[in-house]
């Protein structure tokens, strides 16, 4: 039943006038809806003393309904609908206004809504509206000159018209992070992100060498950024850049007075995570680390052209490159690692804290304070990395645990027949090593548990150690459903990305969120819907 069938009912009385014309848009005749338009606190809805008991007044959106519950109240300024619904000898009368001016949530916006006026009503004036504008607090960002036109568009096309913005607020600019400016070349980082979002792996230029007195870099100070405002005209402010500490060592000095970081002496430069330098002597293992060499310990940096043979080890606080592979060996360095050819071994070590480079690693462990690169495949291994793990798009990964602070990026991961792979991002690195052994202390106990019980049946199940044992178990259990394992530094801006196959059967996990991959898909990213809660899967 329509507004303007019920009105001629004495069941209730309409306060405003509701009307449909036709409009010629186009050169295309329709029908145009016409409302009148109402202040706040106007009367919308009244019952009359007689057949009071046949109507309901429901208060919608906008409206308020009188406490004797006889009349409907505007509590704003804007256009007046209702819906009535005629059952069982009973109206039910429901009225709603929608507002001439909104404000998004955000406060970032002011919106009008617009409705050809009725018969013998006047036309809203643009100061009447700039008026309205004023009474809602809308102080920033009004453009009378889109409020012109609006006004003039319903003129001419007799159409209303919902959602118009005339305002708008100022977005503030968040500050720049602090960084080190180098005054040499560098070179690039390997698998450093493009700003097309692809990845560079070129080779990564190490034992970079520097003269007593020579200026190696220079902070470029955080900056404050740009406060904005809203259009209720309020200061919204800039998030300040993110300052770095800048950590230098042997022959490298920072001056806090000019933020200049010069070399003390000559020698070879190494930068770890682009905010700790140092200059330190340079040491050339010419051949493999073996019985001829004996393990290596230096302060310097370290290239040996050969390979890390079984059971040796290089520690050194400065950059190491490999040459050849690193087979069942220990690699630690306070910098960066770069291994050209392989890392194989269950016994094999790598700890760097800075990037680890290498071109692929078979069953090995490696940990690092910055970015893990892997050029072409990863077999069964554990990495760890308080940066991102990067690999080429072409590479390959089976089995193992690939974990890390930041984000993951590689090629295909999986194959039918292997034990699935875990890969981890988002995740705080010592947080998840602790989940890791947690996670092996609990197959431990379980499978003492299971042996137990074959060797002795079911009656062990009852013994004071088996029941210790379970106890042991529970709060395993209990420790590992409450670790908190994200990086919240990260948590909306860490992803997956795979540029291959991603097969069925894969553990992924973003911070606290975990999903198994339930069917193969190809060549997709992976991030979290912090409002559902889950892992969602999109093409890349």
């Amino acid at each position: 039943m329509t507004a303007m069938q019920a009105n001629n009912d004495t069941s209730f009385v309409l306060h405003f006038v509701q009307e449909v014309r036709s409009v010629e848009v186009d050169g295309v005749t329709v029908e145009s809806e016409g409302v009148q338009r109402i202040k706040s606190g106007q009367l919308l809805v009244s019952l009359p003393k007689q057949n009071e008991k046949q109507t309901v007044l429901v208060a919608g959106d906008n409206v308020e309904l009188s406490q004797d519950g006889r009349s409907l109240f505007s509590i704003l300024t804007g256009y007046p609908f209702v819906h009535i619904v005629f059952e069982k000898e009973k109206y039910t009368v429901n009225c709603s206004v929608v507002p001439l001016v909104t404000v998004s949530t955000d406060g970032m916006q002011a919106m009008v809504n617009l409705y050809p006026p009725v018969k013998n009503e006047m036309a809203l004036t643009v100061d009447e509206l700039l008026e309205e504008v004023a009474l809602h607090k809308i102080y920033f960002g009004v453009d009378r000159q889109l409020l012109e036109e609006n006004l003039q568009k319903l003129h001419e096309n007799g159409q209303p018209l919902i959602d118009c913005i005339v305002a708008s607020g100022v977005l503030p600019i968040d500050g720049e992070d602090a960084f080190l400016r180098f005054e040499m070349e560098v070179g690039p980082v390997a698998g450093k992100i493009m700003g097309d979002g692809s990845i560079d792996f070129r080779e990564r230029r190490m034992f970079i060498g520097v003269n007593k007195g020579e200026l190696i870099a220079t902070k470029v100070l955080a900056t404050s950024g740009t406060p904005g405002t809203n259009v209720l005209g309020e200061i919204l402010p800039a998030k300040k850049g993110k300052d770095i500490v800048v950590k230098v060592s042997d022959d490298a000095l920072y001056l806090e007075e000019t933020h200049e970081i010069c070399a003390t002496q000559a020698g070879i430069l190494s930068i770890v995570n682009d905010s700790s330098v140092k200059v330190s002597a340079k040491l050339m293992i010419d051949g493999d680390v073996d019985f001829s060499t004996g393990n290596i310990i230096s302060n310097d940096s370290v290239e040996i052209s050969g390979s890390v043979l079984p059971d040796f080890s290089v520690k050194t606080r400065g950059d190491v490159r490999v040459g050849g592979n690193v087979q069942a060996a220990a690699v630690r360095s306070r910098g960066n690692i770069v291994v050209t050819a392989g890392v194989s071994g269950k016994s094999c070590r790598i700890r760097a804290g800075g990037d680890v480079d290498v071109s692929f690693v078979g069953r090995a462990k490696i940990s690092a304070g910055g970015t893990i690169v892997i050029r072409k495949e990863a077999y069964y291994c554990r990495l760890l990395a308080v940066g991102d793990i990067r690999c080429a798009e072409e590479s390959r990964i089976v089995g193992g645990t690939l974990a890390c602070s930041g984000s993951f990026s590689g090629g295909s991961i999986g194959t039918t027949n292997a034990k699935p792979a875990v890969i981890a991002a988002g995740v705080d690195k010592k947080q998840y090593r602790r989940y890791l052994k947690t996670q092996k202390k609990i197959r431990d106990l379980e499978g003492k548990e299971n042996a137990g019980k074959v060797r002795y049946g079911e009656s062990e199940a009852q013994s004071p150690k088996a029941r210790k044992m379970r106890k042991k178990l529970e709060k395993l259990r209990k420790e590992l459903s409450q670790l908190n394992l994200e990086n919240k530094g990260q948590r909306y801006s860490v992803e997956i990305a795979v540029h291959g196959i991603l097969f069925s059967g894969t553990h992924l996990r973003i911070g606290n969120v975990q999903k198994i991959l339930d069917e193969d898909c190809c060549k997709v990213r992976c991030k979290v819907n912090h409002k559902l809660g889950e892992i969602e899967i999109r093409p890349l």
